[in-house]
């Protein structure tokens, strides 16, 4: 929280990041060797001020494209840095693990 008040707007207009905290589980066999990516999620207002349609990148990109091989295991820090949005995640036929 911040006394000015003005946290949302900040957010909004995509002044918000990511800090990594790295622990004992990064240690851990079968997380430690593993691929890791950094997720962060916004939502910004659209080129025309219309708040009624939102822009949602991930990194900073519109519907980016993740590279991944047939039966990659990898790491997703995933970071929703949106200040009104809430996500659900899922892929086809993939399965998701929750670390924290």
């Amino acid at each position: 929280p911040h006394w000015h008040g003005h946290t949302e707007d900040q957010v909004s207009g995509g002044m918000a990041g990511a800090i990594i905290v790295k622990g004992d589980i990064d240690e851990l066999p079968g997380i430690k060797d593993l691929p890791e990516r950094l997720l962060v999620l916004t939502t910004q207002n659209s080129t025309d001020n219309n708040p009624d349609t939102p822009v949602r990148l991930v990194n900073g990109q519109l519907q980016p494209t993740l590279q991944i091989r047939p039966g990659e295991v990898q790491r997703w820090r995933i970071l929703n840095a949106s200040a009104d949005d809430f996500y659900n995640f899922a892929i086809d036929g993939q399965e998701f693990f929750i670390i924290s």
